[in-house]
């Protein structure tokens, strides 16, 4: 009698030489169940970007203010001004002492002017544009530095305003390891020392 060397039709062969590649057209059997799919995050929850910094015009001028680290080394960025327009600045001038940065806005652009001044410890105050939520000043113990803080966590830009209950600005936020400091602005007169001849 002659001895079949064919394996029955139930059995799947599989050399010991064979490649590990998966080949699209493989008709091997898997012996494992499949490894878990990643978790996908709905596009509208992820940020790839983060927004644009904030900047505050200064009334009666084609110039605004925002934090040196909105700034950057970049010679022109976009920023939201506190109306809302997003705009196309040109960077003027950073000082890093201060933590400001001067910019210089297009022609034409409608501005509201702030009038400054200074916040303190304990402080009730609002973050943001047109869009604002409370949040309380508090002051480090060590170096007397303002952060800003409210009772549920602030999703705010770099340089986006702090006001008072009048409106007025006490500076802009800066965030330095998920902290959001207090960048004042001072006498704005002071910000001419920043200004080219």
């Amino acid at each position: 009698a002659a001895t079949s060397t064919r394996a029955p039709a139930s059995v799947t062969v599989t050399a010991t030489a064979e490649s590990t590649l998966v080949r699209p057209s493989s008709t091997a059997v898997r012996t494992a169940p499949p490894p878990p799919r990643p978790t996908i995050v709905p596009s509208t929850e992820l940020r790839f970007d983060p927004p644009p910094p904030m900047a505050v015009a200064l009334a009666g001028t084609d110039l605004a203010v925002t934090t040196a680290r909105a700034a950057g080394s970049a010679t022109t960025l976009t920023v939201t001004l506190v109306e809302g327009n997003v705009v196309e600045a040109e960077e003027i001038a950073v000082d890093a002492d201060t933590g400001l940065a001067v910019l210089g806005l297009p022609a034409d652009v409608p501005t509201k002017g702030l009038r400054v001044a200074s916040g303190r410890d304990g402080q009730q105050v609002m973050v943001g544009g047109h869009e604002q939520h409370p949040a309380v000043l508090t002051a480090d113990p060590e170096s007397g530095a303002l952060t800003v803080a409210g009772e549920v966590p602030i999703e705010a830009a770099e340089g986006t305003p702090v006001t008072d209950a009048q409106g007025h600005l006490l500076g802009l936020c800066s965030w330095r390891n998920g902290v959001a400091s207090l960048v004042t602005i001072g006498d704005v007169a002071a910000l001419d020392a920043l200004m080219p001849a």
